[in-house]
């Protein structure tokens, strides 16, 4: 007999009375009775999240909430809830399977040596404009998204990777602090899941969050300065890799452009001491 449930799934959710609704149905389609233990932690809402999560309640789900807007105080409550292991930390407004989230336990299960993995990732462009598919077209091909990502969206644990850490401390970039505890010989993209993540629909909205982004790792080396500043592809790979690309040319010129306005961005917002603004995409967070 299966033991029930297989992990816990912490999704965090602020606002997201659209994207609540598509990610737990696409999670729970095909889910047995009580095969996951799923968290939803309402953080700050003022729509109607915590009504529709609760609407998933008779298949499992559990609705929590809380008046302060804060990513990190959500994680620390469904932390502090769930019992299960592995966990799965999830963004609302991300699209993942059933079958893709049973893959993934059973890749930590079959892996001890593995603490922290990330499914692949899917970038959904079709909504998103000239520049937006541009700058993605480049991303994805680059070293990092390939073979080193953790997080996007979703990234899960270990009981041995989550036990690196007490809590989750009051950074906007969660995935990258998790990124940076966990050893890189003890991460591990798991290859047969995946899951899909929805790019901003216009290039303004991009900017932002990127700039938030690049916020985060700014906050990150000032607040942990001892962890391992491993993120991402350093510009110097990103040029060989895009001089090997002769096909990704074309969009070569947008996408450095874009990491250099958001990079840019950053350092005056960081010197303005206005980085706790949460520069998030709402281009897909509508009905």
């Amino acid at each position: 007999m299966d033991r029930f449930p297989i992990a816990s799934i912490i999704i965090p959710a602020c606002n997201e009375q659209f994207a609540i609704k598509r990610c737990l149905e696409t999670l729970l389609k095909d889910a047995r009775p009580g095969e996951f233990e799923i968290i939803v932690v309402c953080n700050g809402c003022n729509d109607d999240t915590s009504l529709v999560a609760q609407g998933f309640e008779p298949f499992g789900v559990t609705v929590m909430e809380t008046a302060t807007a804060s990513k990190s105080k959500a994680l620390r409550i469904g932390d502090g809830v769930a019992t299960q292991f592995p966990r799965l930390y999830l963004d609302a407004d991300i699209h993942f399977t059933t079958d893709a989230a049973r893959t993934l336990v059973q890749f930590l299960s079959d892996n001890p040596l593995v603490l922290a993995s990330s499914p692949r990732a899917t970038v959904d462009t079709s909504a998103s404009d000239f520049l937006v598919r541009a700058y993605y077209r480049v991303w994805t091909s680059l070293p990092y998204f390939n073979d080193d990502l953790l997080g996007s969206g979703l990234y899960s644990l270990s009981k041995k990777g989550r036990s690196l850490f007490q809590h989750f401390p009051d950074v906007i970039a969660d995935d990258e602090f998790v990124r940076r505890t966990v050893a890189p010989s003890e991460r591990q993209t798991c290859p047969a899941s995946s899951f899909r993540l929805y790019a901003p629909r216009d290039v303004r909205t991009l900017v932002r969050v990127l700039t938030r982004v690049r916020l985060g790792l700014r906050e990150l080396d000032h607040e942990f300065p001892k962890l391992a500043k491993t993120v991402g592809t350093s510009m110097k790979t990103t040029i060989l890799t895009l001089m090997r690309r002769p096909k990704l040319w074309s969009q070569a010129p947008i996408y450095l452009a874009l990491v250099c306005l958001a990079e840019w961005r950053a350092g005056r917002t960081w010197k303005q001491s206005r980085f706790i603004i949460w520069h998030r995409d709402e281009t897909n967070r509508r009905a």
